[in-house]
């Protein structure tokens, strides 16, 4: 595969594979949903952001602009207070309702806003990691994360939302496959590194 590492360079490399001047135009729109369709597939440890917010009154807590998935979330405490997720109506069948006051020990997601449970009575800090959304390629934007740690995914998803435009094309299922199994491969590869099989040790030397 010939070696890309910038949006220019993945739209020269997708209009090589596609061969077909006619779709140039049509390949940042390619490169866009296969962003979006990577959003859907892939959580990368590379893409863990940490983020801060203290409400000085309230129980609810805007999602950061980039938010994706939320991967921790607790109350800035010592020792820290982690908040455990409900769905919605579990959230108000459970808590009684909106009002109830105490300690927050659980959220839930209502729109662009985390809710906590019981309604804090004071200013309170939430310290979030979660999984961000890549900030899109572009000319001015010539990379992100899913560029930098899995650029053939990128290509597969890439020319396979070509499809429209390509109809019975048979390399639309090639690309399809390729896409499956590098995702299946990086998800895996993500997974070894973030819960290594063995324990980290460290060894203590005293003079």
């Amino acid at each position: 595969m010939p070696a890309f590492t910038s949006y220019t360079n993945l739209k020269t490399n997708i209009a090589n594979y596609l061969a077909r001047t006619d779709l140039t135009e049509q390949i940042p729109m390619f490169i866009s949903l296969a962003e979006k369709r990577l959003n859907r597939d892939l959580r990368l440890r590379q893409t863990l952001q940490q983020s801060t917010y203290t409400m000085p009154s309230g129980f609810t807590v805007p999602t950061p602009a980039d938010f994706l998935e939320m991967q921790d979330i607790h109350l800035d405490a010592n020792p820290i207070i982690p908040l455990t997720f409900q769905t919605v109506s579990q959230f108000y069948r459970r808590n009684g309702g909106s009002n109830a006051q105490g300690q927050p020990i659980n959220y839930t997601l209502v729109a662009d806003n985390f809710v906590l449970a019981p309604q804090p009575t004071g200013a309170t800090t939430v310290n979030m990691t979660y999984y961000k959304i890549p900030a899109p390629m572009s000319d001015t934007n010539p990379t992100n994360e899913y560029l930098d740690v899995c650029p053939d995914l990128v290509l597969y998803a890439s020319l396979a939302e070509s499809a429209p435009f390509l109809m019975d094309d048979p390399r639309l299922a090639t690309w399809n496959d390729m896409y499956q199994t590098g995702l299946a491969s990086i998800t895996k590869s993500d997974e070894s590194s973030t819960f290594p099989a063995q324990p980290l040790a460290i060894q203590l030397t005293t003079s």
